[in-house]
This record gives C-alpha cells, structure tokens and sequence, in this order.
C-alpha cells in the first residue's frame, strides 16, 4: 500500500507594504478624505502617508504585517507628537482597518481622538 503525502499548506501570502499603503488610500478615499504620499528626499525617516480628512492632518507609517519602523522613523513620530501633531502606524491589512474605522467612528460622532500610537 503506497503512504499518501500528507497536504502541505502553501504559506498565505502576507500583502506587500505597497498593496497595505493601496488599501489605505482606497478606504481613506471612500469615507471621504485624501491622502499623498510624503517623500522627503532630505529627510530620511518620514512617514509614508499624510491623511486630511474633516480637518484634520494625521500622519501615518504603513508597514507590511511584521514590520517594525527604524529609529529614524521613531524620531520622526516623535518630532510630530512633540509638536503635537498626529501620527499613527499602522500593520497590514487589519492596521489599516481598524485605523479607518476608528477614524470613521470619530468623523461622524464629532469627536477627537488623536492618533499617538
């Protein structure tokens, strides 16, 4: 009697960090707001996305799942806390959902939260 291989689960495939900053843009754009990319080609460390929505300005660091921002980012995000700025990062797929929901959820209660994570 031949052994029948067992079924080997190809991994799922984690979205690239461009297809997460995608999604952002599309949701963010469907509830109403705008996003740009920011590039700063004198100053490394930037975060990838600026969000205006309901006057707001939310800075936001897009990262695959797994991702963790460098240290240059990190004194990006505290140079716009600092200032009292708004910044997030967030992780996949899920990151970027629950960052719009939550937004979402503050836009039409009229309230602020800010972003300082």
């Amino acid at each position: 009697m031949k052994k029948i291989p067992e079924v080997i689960k190809a991994p799922t495939k984690q979205p690239l960090e461009k297809q997460v900053e995608a999604r952002l843009s599309n949701k963010i754009k469907t509830i109403g707001g705008h996003t740009w990319k920011f590039a700063s080609p004198n100053s490394r460390g930037v975060s990838d996305r600026i969000v205006i929505i309901n006057g707001r300005v939310i800075f936001v660091e897009v990262k695959r799942d797994g991702g963790k921002m460098t240290p240059l980012q990190e004194k990006f995000r505290r140079t716009v806390l600092d200032n009292r700025g708004e910044f997030t990062c967030v992780t996949g797929y899920t990151g970027v959902d629950n960052f719009v929901d939550n937004l979402l959820k503050q836009v039409k209660s009229h309230s602020f939260e800010r972003f300082t994570d």
